[in-house]
């Protein structure tokens, strides 16, 4: 989960930037590690994590993927915010709703140029 976190913030300044590629790179690594995760790790403390990913996080990439492709930035942005929503309302579900991600906000991570 703190990869999906950690593609999440990255993808979220890839948009703020609107650097296209960077951005679809991001969202295809958040979609290859929910693949990863719904295999490896079916069922987490009674919880069933791959369905939950299936129900909450599947459905927000797409369009999100589309808007990226078409270079429409505010769809991106609104789509970037449903795939917040999305990891936070999979906590909900969980019973983790202590664990509230937020969109990436401040400083870009030191070490990686995100304007194209």
């Amino acid at each position: 989960m703190s990869r999906l976190q950690r593609y999440k913030e990255r993808l979220g300044f890839a948009i703020e930037a609107k650097n296209q590629k960077l951005a679809a790179y991001y969202l295809k690594e958040i979609g290859e590690t929910a693949e990863i995760i719904t295999l490896k790790v079916p069922v987490h403390d009674g919880q069933p994590i791959a369905d939950n990913i299936k129900t909450f996080l599947a459905p927000a990439i797409p369009p999100l993927e589309r808007s990226l492709t078409a270079g429409d930035w505010g769809a991106a942005a609104r789509g970037y915010a449903t795939l917040v929503e999305s990891c936070n309302g999979c906590h909900v579900q969980t019973r983790h709703e202590f664990i509230v991600v937020l969109p990436a906000s401040g400083e870009p991570p030191h070490g990686q140029k995100f304007a194209p």
